[in-house]
């Protein structure tokens, strides 16, 4: 196994492993090699658990939904309308780290551990409370949904 470490638009292969290399690389082959190679402390390109049931709904946009503490995403949500992120419904969770639906408890950061939402109801559907001040969130413009 070969150890890499990327900086920038460099990629070192780290001294003392099978091969010693350093190149610059081009912008799209350092986007194509993240979508295969996950460095740690780097942003991964998708979520783990993809919601088989979301339905695109009118006069929404979609969300990043990051822990608070250590600013990893948690989740792209669907959101309508203007306001603060309240609570969040499974129904609209586009992605997610965890599995919300089969998730026992509260939601919590997968990295550090910090509660970031209470389980509960509304209208009889499954969502998640959001704790004031634990979660940052994002617009994402260019996501499709």
């Amino acid at each position: 196994m070969i150890n890499m470490v990327l900086f920038g638009t460099k990629l070192i292969f780290v001294p003392g492993t099978e091969v010693e290399f350093a190149a610059n690389i081009c912008d799209d082959a350092v986007n194509m090699l993240r979508k295969f190679i996950i460095v740690p402390g780097t942003k991964k390109d998708t979520m783990q658990y993809k919601n088989p049931h979301h339905k695109k709904r009118k006069n929404t946009h979609a969300l990043e939904v990051s822990c608070g503490k250590c600013k990893m995403p948690v989740a792209i949500y669907q959101k309508a309308g203007k306001g603060n992120l309240i609570k969040m419904l499974v129904s609209r969770v586009v992605e997610a780290e965890v599995d919300l639906e089969n998730l026992e408890g509260h939601l919590s950061c997968p990295q550090c551990g910090l509660e970031l939402a209470r389980k509960g109801k509304h209208e009889n559907k499954l969502a998640f409370w959001i704790i004031r001040g634990k979660i940052n969130y994002k617009r994402l413009d260019n996501y499709p949904l």
